[in-house]
């Protein structure tokens, strides 16, 4: 275990971990989101199996019938995301620019009915949530081709900085 906490630990695996995973994020933008969703799908089938497992095995009567339905929800939203993770991640930009559509549209109704300074800061926000909703609805996969391209060039800047970071400082005493 200690060997797993030093190898992690050390700075410079890190960074060449970021670089790495950066460079994945820009030049497999689709295969990311879609591996990511197939990872959910996943995680939430062993949530499932986790919430029935323990709703079946509770000694507590009455027994917490909280589990069996988020196990049921798990489970249902779990194979969703495993049968078609394409559809999803088309969906996924279009659930995100309905909801900016609708707290752009609700937050330029209340940006009418105050007065102050702050009124056409405001309006502007409401009006670029807006926009940015419909860009969201009209532009699906290209949005979701920028946010993972942003992601990627963020973990290739953080793990350079941390590349730099590291050299800049030396050997630390427990590595020479």
């Amino acid at each position: 275990m200690d060997k797993v906490k030093s190898f992690f630990g050390n700075k410079l695996v890190i960074a060449i971990l970021s670089i790495a995973l950066g460079v994945v994020f820009v030049v497999l933008r689709a295969d990311v989101v879609t591996v990511g969703i197939v990872i959910l799908g996943i995680v939430l089938l062993i949530a499932a199996a986790f919430f029935i497992i323990t709703y079946f095995t509770s000694k507590a009567s009455p027994k917490p019938t909280q589990n069996i339905i988020f196990g049921i929800i798990a489970a249902v939203i779990g194979i969703l995301l495993l049968v078609n993770p394409p559809f999803i991640t088309g969906l996924i930009p279009v659930v995100i620019g309905i909801i900016l559509l609708i707290v752009g549209i609700l937050d330029l109704i209340e940006s009418f009915k105050t007065s102050g300074a702050g009124r056409g800061l405001s309006i502007i926000a409401a009006l670029l949530l807006i926009v940015l909703g419909i860009i969201m609805l009209i532009t699906q996969y290209a949005f979701v081709d920028v946010v993972t391209v942003f992601i990627g060039i963020a973990l290739l800047v953080n793990g350079v900085v941390m590349l730099v970071a590291n050299a800049s400082q030396g050997p630390t005493a427990s590595e020479g």
